[in-house]
């Protein structure tokens, strides 16, 4: 009788036990949905910070760079600076499109967060030689040089995607915000530059610039500060990579630091064709690690391996598994399959390219609409750093511009990012979440450049010529002016965010998982390329305009240059508008 009521409430244990587990699993279950979205959004904060730094190296120079031009070159002035100005901001760009390609294929093989943390580290000391150049040649080698070490955007653009788990809301969102920052860096960085740009010649009654151990520098380097702000951007950004960014690139995938001379010697071995390098490689092949469980993984049948996205097959005995049991693999694919079950991008099975093998140009090149999206970003790349660069040159020109100061340029910049931080996310949610991606896009690339044809205005604007009572002295802004200004370049950036964001999400969608830093390298290679080019036919364009005497010297050079620049744009939306979902479905995001 004991031993059955001690078996009784032995029972009666478990079955308490059983039905209090079942009631806490819900409660678990949600303590680990807000931890997963917790470290969800603690990272795409840390991206943020990534996407402000690089548009931070990139755009800050901007307002200054044809002052830069002017101390730099000999006879140079500001109805000419344009020409030397496009070259110093060009130069970053040709930089980036030789180390685009190199660190998207790095970001595949040792990971997205190694690349984040080393490019930051070299685009620190870049900015700061930058910011010490003594002449026109140091300058632009500096520029080159920091384009080259910046491999941040197709790294950051990837985790954004990964660190999603294939939640399509969560994907869209996160890219979003991050967008977001690079916008607000577009708008703030110019700010931040023409304020602390020649701060001697700004401000000369400035109790700051006379202490005993800044003034000598800015002596001798007028155009440090904007540049030691980049390179505390570098660390600070550094730091939250460390801290709140976990590598999504699995370990089975991942590549040890010991592979690098194997990587660099296989490039090198490519290039001249050396057959003691390709032994060297021989010999470092026979050794079992990491880098053998990726060539059992790319040399199994694609039906057999593990989609590497969550896969826990890093071990070899699990990898050997994988192999050689081919119902144990499909199991395998098919349950990922169904946890992502919320993704918004789905694949089209019928793709020319084997998933399992490295990505390369010419096969990511032979993905048709992977080459259509890659087409429409770059082209309207091009038109976007046009703009960045054309408007503060003709804001600076006193012949047919408005022939404003860098702090006022500065500060028409700082109010358009005071109207475009708090709305842009809302705007591109509602867009997204209502119409859904491409047509979101579409609208994003056609508003952005019609806006830019009416930013001639200004000048009759400024000049009273419109509204009478609102004269001002020459080389200030009348209120009118000033607001109307900044309503269209936020109204620019906002549009040109959403068409961005849209086409980096689509673009993700038309390769295989593996294959998205290596195509978002060669997204940032062609975009490089575009925008090396954008700022010096900017720069061409702006003196032509303004100098040649081919159009009206007080609106007409104006018009010609946004209205050459928005057609072109125009041209290009309209492009944009023919992309589709043609061999991926991607499905409306869902609130």
């Amino acid at each position: 009788m004991d031993d059955d009521l001690d078996g009784n409430e032995e029972g009666g244990g478990e079955r308490s036990s059983s039905a209090g587990s079942s009631l806490s699993s819900p409660s678990h279950n949600n303590h680990d949905d807000r931890h997963n979205r917790r470290r969800h959004l603690l990272s795409i904060a840390a991206l943020c910070l990534c996407a402000f730094t690089h548009a931070y190296l990139l755009i800050s120079v901007f307002p200054y760079s044809g002052f830069l031009a002017m101390t730099l070159a000999p006879n140079v002035d500001t109805d000419t600076a344009g020409y030397y100005a496009g070259w110093i901001s060009s130069s970053f760009m040709f930089g980036r499109a030789f180390g685009s390609y190199p660190w998207g294929r790095a970001a595949d093989s040792y990971g997205r967060k190694a690349v984040l943390r080393t490019s930051l580290c070299l685009s620190g000391l870049a900015t700061v030689w930058f910011g010490m150049s003594r002449s026109l040649k140091c300058a632009l080698t500096a520029r080159f040089v920091l384009g080259l070490s910046n491999g941040m955007p197709g790294a950051f653009k990837t985790l954004a995607s990964e660190l999603a788990r294939g939640n399509a809301e969560r994907e869209a969102r996160g890219m979003g915000l991050i967008f977001s920052m690079w916008g607000v860096g577009f708008l703030l960085s110019p700010a931040v530059g023409g304020w602390l740009a020649e701060p001697l010649e700004q401000y000369p009654d400035a109790a700051w610039v006379r202490w005993a151990w800044l003034h000598p520098v800015l002596v001798r380097f007028p155009f440090l500060l904007p540049n030691l702000v980049g390179a505390m951007c570098c660390a600070v950004s550094w730091a939250g990579v460390t801290c709140l960014i976990e590598e999504t690139l699995p370990p089975g995938i991942r590549r040890g630091l010991n592979h690098l001379w194997t990587s660099l010697a296989e490039g090198l071995r490519r290039i001249v064709g050396c057959s003691f390098l390709k032994s060297k490689q021989s010999i470092s092949d026979e050794i079992l690690d990491e880098g053998e469980v990726t060539n059992l993984l790319l040399k199994g049948d694609s039906t057999k391996r593990n989609n590497y996205e969550g896969t826990e097959c890093s071990t070899r005995e699990h990898v050997s598994d994988c192999l050689n049991d081919s119902t144990q693999s499909e199991q395998c694919t098919l349950t990922q399959q169904q946890e992502s079950g919320n993704q918004a991008i789905l694949f089209n099975e019928n793709n020319d390219d084997d998933e399992s093998s490295p990505a390369s140009i010419a096969s990511l090149w032979r993905r048709k609409q992977t080459r259509y999206h890659l087409t429409a970003y770059w082209l309207y790349s091009f038109v976007i750093i046009c703009i960045d660069e054309a408007f503060p040159l003709f804001c600076m020109s006193k012949g047919g511009g408005l022939g404003i100061s860098e702090s006022t340029i500065g500060k028409v910049l700082s109010a358009s990012g005071l109207l475009y931080a708090p709305l842009q996310y809302w705007i591109y949610s509602a867009i997204v979440h209502r119409w859904g991606v491409y047509p979101a896009l579409k609208a994003g690339g056609l508003v952005s450049v019609l806006l830019v044809m009416v930013i001639p205005l200004s000048v009759p604007l400024n000049a009273s010529t419109i509204i009478p009572s609102s004269a001002v002295p020459a080389g200030r802004l009348s209120t009118a002016t000033f607001a109307f200004l900044s309503t269209t370049l936020a109204t620019v950036r906002i549009f040109s965010m959403i068409f961005q964001s849209c086409i980096t999400i689509a673009t993700n969608a038309t390769v295989p998982p593996s294959h998205r830093a290596t195509a978002n390298g060669l997204s940032m290679l062609g975009g490089s390329v575009a925008k090396g080019i954008g700022p010096a036919f900017a720069g061409w364009l702006v003196s032509y305009s303004l100098s040649s005497g081919v159009a009206d010297p007080e609106t007409g050079g104006s018009t010609l240059i946004f209205g050459g620049i928005g057609g072109l744009g125009v041209a290009i939306s309209v492009y944009a508008c023919t992309l589709g979902p043609a061999r991926l479905d991607i499905q409306r995001v869902q609130e």
